[in-house]
């Protein structure tokens, strides 16, 4: 089974490399999360299997370029949302970007990487094209925390488009280490 989707998310990698990061990424040293996950067999087979997935895309040449994207967007997105201080998250609270060095890393790196939005709405594609997609170019310089019991931080990302077409997407993570967009209407 492993295989087969492994063979779907190279064809199709914004439809699942995304998933397989966070799920694999380990949250720290002992967590609620780990806690979680030692409780719960399923948990821990699908940690598992993640990992196992992860180590065969990071190998696979047709999948290393844009797992490599994804893996380091995320885990970019992973460190700022780990970070804790009770004084500045409090919901509606914002914050600029060059508060932390996990955002002004953020701000400067996940640029560079050139990849899409996390969750993007992507089209299955059968000619497995997705080159054409947008990918982030900035961040406005605000982020927001939300109300919601994790307190996640809202980024507004600005995405670039072939023709240098700018619209805005709104980042946050939902949980550590799962980051979320949306086209704000």
């Amino acid at each position: 089974m492993i295989y087969v989707i492994l063979e779907l998310l190279i064809e199709h990698p914004y439809h699942g490399m995304h998933q397989i990061s966070a799920i694999q990424i380990k949250v720290g040293h002992f967590t609620k999360e780990d806690a979680v996950r030692s409780k719960d067999e399923s948990a821990r087979y699908r940690q598992k299997a993640a990992i196992q997935i992860a180590q065969l895309l990071g190998n696979d040449k047709r999948a290393r370029e844009p797992w490599n994207k994804i893996y380091q967007s995320n885990s970019t997105y992973h460190a700022l949302a780990m970070v804790k201080n009770d004084a500045d998250n409090r919901t509606g609270r914002d914050l600029t970007l060059d508060k932390y060095i996990e955002s002004k890393d953020l701000k400067t790196r996940v640029p560079v990487i050139k990849v899409p939005p996390a969750t993007l709405q992507v089209e299955v594609r059968a000619d497995c094209n997705y080159k054409s997609l947008p990918v982030i170019a900035d961040f406005k310089n605000k982020m927001s925390i939300a109300n919601d019991l994790s307190a996640p931080e809202i980024i507004v990302a600005i995405p670039l488009y072939g023709k240098r077409d700018f619209s805005y997407w709104a980042l946050w993570a939902l949980l550590p280490g799962l980051a979320c967009c949306r086209h704000p209407s």
